[in-house]
């Protein structure tokens, strides 16, 4: 899907994920195959923007497209740490999500 900016957002997460900006997110699906994206990943009192800021919440955001289906209750490993979705929020013009984790 191509944002406002006229930038797939894909190629956004994408180049992300090259800097070593993203973390590596897997999900395992009721088949028993894992699906795996590249998100972006805050945790509580982790400084963000280079101090600027600190994460109020355990936050993932993602491509929509990357994460399709996922859903409030779904396990997550990100970092070799469990998390359960705790909220999905859809941004913009859906081409993004950010979802609420719980660490388990």
């Amino acid at each position: 899907m191509v944002s406002r900016a006229g930038v797939h957002i894909e190629a956004l997460y994408a180049a992300a994920a090259r800097a070593g900006m993203l973390k590596r997110c897997n999900r395992k699906l009721a088949d028993d195959t894992v699906q795996t994206a590249d998100v972006g990943f805050a945790r509580p009192d982790e400084t963000l923007l280079d101090g600027l800021a600190v994460a109020p919440d355990v936050v993932m955001t993602f491509a929509a497209s990357s994460l399709p289906g996922l859903k409030t209750g779904d396990l997550l490993v990100i970092e070799s740490q469990p998390y359960q979705v705790r909220d999905l929020r859809v941004l913009g013009d859906g081409s993004e999500v950010r979802a609420q984790l719980t660490r388990l």
